[in-house]
């Protein structure tokens, strides 16, 4: 169970709840009065979700759900853990610098690392997948990134009266000047007492260890 300080959680995040895989809202309500294309205009931004083939219909949904219109998302195929299994790919992306060989070398049993951190397929693909998001986001000439996975969906917080987009423009616009990522979705958190930055009655804490990236922003010098 997460204290309620690691419900407040980003480098730089402000409060609200997460629009991640533990969300408990479903794509089918009307969020008629909500609009996240909005906030993405506010700071030329546009949204990247990595995706599984399967999974298209359901991110494109998302993207009109809260309104982002289509010049202002893409949908980038992510790289399949069984891909990587193929003779001679680690070795490769070991080879090229992408892929850390004293990672790859820990397993669920390293001593000092916990489970989360350590070496398997399906991490490594994840990690890829998002390296290609932030890649087509750098080949592109928007400001602002805004990443998330295809099992995205909105919760109660979000759709309630607070008014999640909304948010999200404020805490965008507002942000102290040297920020890099805000996030928005995560599912744990390593928490410890977080400094808090108050910028124009917004409240941004600073995450110390985040576990998993599922929703976030990022300015272009953190994605380079």
């Amino acid at each position: 169970m997460r204290s309620p300080a690691c419900a407040l959680v980003a480098m730089l995040v402000f409060c609200m709840s997460h629009i991640s895989v533990n969300a408990v809202q479903n794509a089918r309500d009307d969020f008629t009065k909500d609009n996240l294309g909005l906030a993405l205009k506010a700071v030329n931004g546009a949204a990247f979700a990595v995706t599984m083939p399967n999974r298209r219909d359901h991110v494109v949904r998302f993207f009109k759900l809260i309104k982002i219109p289509q010049e202002r998302y893409f949908v980038v195929d992510a790289v399949d853990r069984d891909s990587l299994s193929q003779n001679g790919m680690i070795a490769s992306l070991i080879d090229a610098g992408t892929l850390s060989a004293e990672w790859w070398s820990t397993n669920n049993s390293s001593d000092g690392i916990p489970w989360f951190r350590t070496a398997s397929f399906s991490r490594l693909a994840v990690c890829l997948s998002h390296v290609k998001a932030q890649n087509a986001f750098l080949k592109s000439g928007f400001d602002i990134g805004f990443f998330l996975e295809d099992d995205v969906m909105v919760d109660n917080y979000w759709k309630g009266r607070h008014r999640g987009s909304s948010l999200v423009r404020a805490a965008l616009l507002n942000a102290p000047g040297d920020w890099e990522m805000l996030w928005v979705g995560y599912c744990e958190e390593t928490c410890k007492l977080q400094e808090a930055v108050v910028t124009n009655g917004i409240t941004y804490k600073i995450s110390e260890r985040p576990q998993c990236l599922h929703s976030f922003f990022t300015s272009r010098s953190a994605s380079r």
